[in-house]
């Protein structure tokens, strides 16, 4: 019997211990996927997830750094940076009836139009979108009359605006900053990179569930100190007396420029008519006023409002074309461009306007053609001038563009925009000429020596 045991398990093989060996080979092999998965995930794409953790973790919001002062040559202050209060709303889990309290009672507080309003919240909220601005650069004493209603879904934040103590002085050289805190003319664009300083990060934490749990901030960098070598005192007395001129004469406009013989710097730039630039809408009208601060879109209705009133014209025409050239809505702007011409062809500004279209398209003959139109029609047309001379570069026409670009620096200037416009062609044309004095192999020709 013990034999006949034995006999049969040397006859055929262990069936656990061959099971046993199978197991082991899968989890083996399951084990090497796993770890090879790991390491796919770990090295090619590390980068990719850590960003999608990243962006489902934390929520980064900029701040604005304040900007840089405008100082005269005395040092007294001609713009600086106060703290206001912005007001937006999440209309995240907000139902119908709240909504439109939100919206009715910011209406009616800040003389804003309830249909319009609504509608935003609603088009935010169908797309999700948990931020919508409803009012910017509040005075403190307005701000807290509205967050005093305690409206769902309402939040505050403080942001710096751009004040002028002096109201309408020198306000042609000093120039405006947009809704979005970005110089927008005179000394305010130019040296826009240097004023507006580098903006802060707060960083908020959030859990599974979307709550915040801990935040950190970096801090934002204020802008560099800008001074001019405009006398607020020479500028005051410039202004003073060329109202005084224009009244007497019955100009229509004028301009004075004050200058020190033995330096040459510019002591006082004053130009008739001003604005005042703490508030810009007065001036410009509320379509032009959107433009000028950077809100094309906001610009663009309010054009189409004025154009569906029945005020169309060739003036509100171009500045619409413009406000969709800035969007790159070429196609439109090019309509309006049209229209503006066909209401007056012998309009200058939509002429560069067309141009400027062209030239996106790519189409540098119908630009050129513009580009003449409007500088026959309109010997300080500036713009056209520039943008022939860089189309004549383009061609390698160097001489042609010399002509425009020392033109530009021959015309008198009648402000800011055109003294800037002269430095720009002044540097331009050193280039050329210093490109012209070398030969092929980069060395010097003698008759540049």
């Amino acid at each position: 019997m013990l034999a006949r045991l034995v006999a049969q398990s040397k006859s055929r093989p262990d069936v656990a211990l061959g099971r046993a060996l199978l197991v082991a080979a899968f989890i083996g092999f399951w084990m090497l996927i796993v770890v090879a998965r790991l390491v796919h995930l770990q090295f090619s794409q590390h980068e990719m997830l850590a960003d999608r953790a990243k962006q489902q973790q934390q929520n980064a919001l900029e701040t604005n750094a304040p900007r840089g002062e405008l100082l005269d040559r005395q040092g007294k202050q001609l713009a600086r940076s106060v703290q206001t209060v912005s007001l937006f709303i999440d209309p995240e889990g907000l139902d119908a009836a709240s909504l439109e309290c939100t919206a009715s009672e910011l209406a009616r507080t800040l003389g804003l139009k309830y249909p319009d309003l609504l509608k935003e919240f609603r088009d935010a909220q169908a797309k999700n979108k948990r931020f919508v601005w409803v009012a910017r650069r509040l005075e403190a004493a307005q701000a807290e009359q509205v967050t005093s209603l305690g409206l769902p879904g309402l939040h505050s934040e403080l942001e710096p605006k751009r004040y002028y103590p002096n109201g309408q002085l020198a306000a042609h050289v000093l120039g405006y900053v947009g809704v979005d805190g970005k110089g927008l003319g005179g000394v305010e664009q130019f040296y826009n990179s240097k004023i507006s300083g580098e903006p802060g990060q707060v960083f908020v934490e959030r859990d599974a569930k979307g709550d915040a749990y801990e935040s950190y901030e970096i801090a934002s960098k204020p802008g560099q100190t800008v001074v001019l070598t405009i006398d607020q005192a020479i500028q005051y007395q410039a202004e003073q007396a060329l109202n005084a001129a224009i009244q007497r004469t019955r100009a229509k406009s004028g301009t004075v420029i004050v200058l020190d013989p033995k330096s040459g710097e510019i002591l006082a730039l004053a130009n008739a008519p001003s604005f005042d630039p703490n508030n810009v809408a007065a001036m410009f009208g509320r379509g032009a006023a959107m433009l000028f601060s950077g809100q094309p879109d906001r610009a663009i209705v309010a054009f189409d409002r004025v154009i569906a009133g029945g005020q169309q014209n060739a003036l509100i025409l171009t500045a619409r074309g413009n406000a969709h050239f800035i969007k790159s809505n070429i196609d439109l702007a090019l309509a309006d461009f049209e229209r503006a011409l066909t209401l007056a062809p012998s309009y200058a500004p939509a002429l560069t306007g067309r141009g400027r279209v062209w030239r996106k398209k790519g189409d540098d003959d119908k630009a050129m053609a513009d580009f003449d139109k409007a500088i026959a029609l309109d010997e300080r047309s500036i713009e056209s001038r520039l943008a022939r001379a860089d189309i004549q570069l383009a061609r390698r026409n160097q001489d042609a563009a010399l002509v425009d670009l020392k033109r530009v620096v021959d015309l008198k200037p009648r402000d800011l925009f055109e003294v800037l416009a002269q430095t720009a062609a002044k540097a331009k044309i050193k280039e050329l000429e210093r490109d012209t004095c070398r030969d092929g192999s980069g060395q010097r020709d003698a008759r540049c020596l």
